[in-house]
């Protein structure tokens, strides 16, 4: 670059998270989900195909709420999930990687693949599949948690076990909802880490907010539209190109990085100087 030859702040385009990893993410958890389900199910049939059977009670449901329970307990689900924790963060990085050095090269011409794969890539890729493990471990221990809740209420009420089923299902309904949530969530999460670190490798201060501009958008995210930001500090805001910098609370703007708040659809566009 000649000495003649003005620095330049560039904007990259926005990474937006992997669709693919998310889907991917959430068909494991539902295929969880339904497995823990189809052992609570059979175990409630088992003895009550016939109505005659019933004539047991209380002592049938309290016998089959004892088998449901150890074998949800027997399950050992720890390679299971922290095998799925790391091949969904791998997946999400080959696609930050992927992406971002695109945009980049699109900009300013150059390939810096290497150059944008710094070693805290490897950091908060371990923090995230230790984080998403804990996650996945928990669906388990919350879908046992409302079953046995829910046999104990229905054995002090003298319910059918039959009647359970349906109560059962609706179980399994909210939790494949939660475990949908959690991979449309940390897919957020986990580009905006991603994200922040290649940009901040290549000298970037500062982003431009980008979000969804939809009914859905909520207003703390919708006044930081086109603001100026900076990486080091997510509680700030700049609506003049950096000249001053003001309190996001003074506006009611949430004081994170673009999808790093539940649920957030929003980006971060880096500016760069090249």
């Amino acid at each position: 670059m000649s000495q003649r030859q003005k620095i330049r702040q560039r904007k990259l385009r926005a990474v937006r998270p992997s669709k693919q990893a998310e889907v991917y993410y959430r068909k494991q958890l539902d295929q969880l989900v339904s497995y823990m389900q189809s052992i609570v199910v059979e175990e409630l049939q088992r003895d009550t195909l016939n109505d005659a059977l019933f004539s047991k009670g209380v002592e049938l449901l309290a016998s089959q709420m004892d088998r449901i329970l150890n074998r949800l307990e027997a399950m050992d689900i720890n390679n299971f999930a922290t095998s799925l924790a790391r091949g969904f963060v791998n997946r999400m990085n080959r696609n930050s990687s992927d992406s971002f050095n695109s945009n980049l090269k699109n900009s300013i011409g150059v390939d810096m693949n290497k150059i944008v794969s710094p070693p805290e890539i490897g950091d908060a890729l371990n923090v995230a599949i230790a984080q998403n493990t804990a996650l996945i471990k928990s669906i388990k221990d919350e879908y046992k948690e409302k079953v046995s809740k829910l046999i104990r209420d229905n054995v002090l009420n003298g319910e059918r076990p039959s009647n359970i089923v349906t109560q059962i299902k609706d179980i399994g309904g909210v939790t494949k909802n939660r475990a949908a949530f959690i991979a449309r969530d940390q897919t957020a999460k986990i580009n905006s880490d991603l994200v922040q670190i290649r940009s901040e490798t290549l000298g970037s201060d500062t982003y431009i907010w980008s979000g969804s501009m939809d009914e859905r958008e909520r207003q703390s995210h919708r006044v930081l539209e086109g603001m100026l930001c900076k990486w080091s500090d997510p509680t700030v805001y700049s609506d003049d190109d950096g000249k001053t910098w003001k309190k996001r609370s003074a506006i009611g703007g949430v004081e994170l990085h673009p999808g790093k708040d539940f649920g957030c659809r929003c980006s971060s566009l880096p500016k760069i100087k090249w």
